[in-house]
């Protein structure tokens, strides 16, 4: 991976228009709204949320973003830092989900066999 990587990609949403931005803007407010990170458009959740799924959508495209990949974002951040919240997201769609899960179709989330719920929690457990 290139240095700066994540700062890269914060660079281009800037710069260029993202498909993915009018969705991401409309559940900015609807994550965690309860929590006070989140809980107004001056929070300072907000921003970093918006960075962290920006900068996903542009290095995953075919995903760019879907319902779900905010409230991952925004529970990484309440913890780690943007950037690190950003690899975190990166590794559970990358690595640890089904890959068709998080998709527009989100036909990896549909279950195909009985025991499968139980499978994703047991992971999900575990993380």
């Amino acid at each position: 991976m290139a240095p700066n990587y994540y700062e890269t990609l914060l660079g281009v949403a800037r710069d260029k228009a993202n498909p993915a931005s009018k969705q991401i803007e409309l559940d900015l407010l609807r994550t965690l709204p309860n929590n006070k990170h989140y809980s107004s458009p001056s929070a300072e959740g907000i921003q970093k949320l918006r960075n962290v799924l920006l900068a996903f959508s542009w290095r995953n495209p075919d995903i760019g973003y879907c319902q779900g990949l905010n409230r991952l974002a925004a529970i990484a951040l309440l913890y780690l830092d943007q950037e690190d919240a950003f690899w975190c997201l990166i590794t559970i769609v990358e690595v640890f989900m089904p890959r068709d899960y998080y998709t527009k179709t989100l036909l990896g989330s549909q279950p195909t066999e009985p025991g499968c719920g139980m499978a994703y929690c047991s992971l999900t457990t575990d993380l």
